[in-house]
């Protein structure tokens, strides 16, 4: 198996091969990595990891899995973990707010509805309380017919404190 490249390639690239819009996979993994990402100390929301999504790569009906695995400060403070289709001003398809939780790992999917330009984003988590944190459903209208990117972020109320980003992987499965 090849590796499946840097987050912030391109074109999607994978470990089955390479696929585009005209020569589409059943599934890929767009991205992965292992390597801790720490957000910065402030309270702005901060892209940790961004995956390049070609025009018209993402069909309709095809879906996007994301995984997770995040540590924090474990205190009572406000730390958000967001999944953005559209880049950082995009719409949040999905959001976990924690506080005393010290580790967290979660699944999101965001799911093409029928077409290029309406998406549903749903996912939960676990933590190390242990504890089920649900992301509800939340809608974006983002044309994936364009080039676009998918964003995973934080945000901290208190900039001292700590959020990482300790692995994550992102799938695509092609939709029928």
């Amino acid at each position: 198996m090849s590796n499946p490249g840097p987050a912030t390639t391109t074109t999607p690239q994978y470990v089955d091969g390479v696929a585009s819009s005209t020569n589409p996979m059943v599934w890929g993994m767009l991205a992965q990595s292992s390597a801790a990402i720490v957000a910065p100390t402030d309270t702005t929301e901060d892209v940790l990891a961004t995956v390049n999504l070609a025009a018209g790569y993402v069909g309709a009906n095809s879906r996007l899995k994301v995984r997770f695995n995040l540590t924090n400060t474990n205190n009572a403070n406000v730390k958000t973990f967001r999944i953005r289709l559209g880049g950082l001003t995009g719409t949040a398809l999905a959001s976990f707010v924690t506080t005393s939780l010290a580790g967290v790992f979660g699944e999101v999917e965001i799911v093409q509805n029928a077409s290029q330009q309406a998406e549903t984003g749903w996912g939960v988590a676990y933590t190390a309380a242990p504890a089920v944190v649900f992301s509800a459903n939340a809608t974006a209208v983002i044309d994936v017919s364009a080039a676009t990117t998918l964003v995973l972020t934080s945000q901290k109320a208190t900039g001292a404190d700590t959020l990482t980003l300790v692995s994550y992987s992102v799938e695509h499965f092609y939709g029928q």
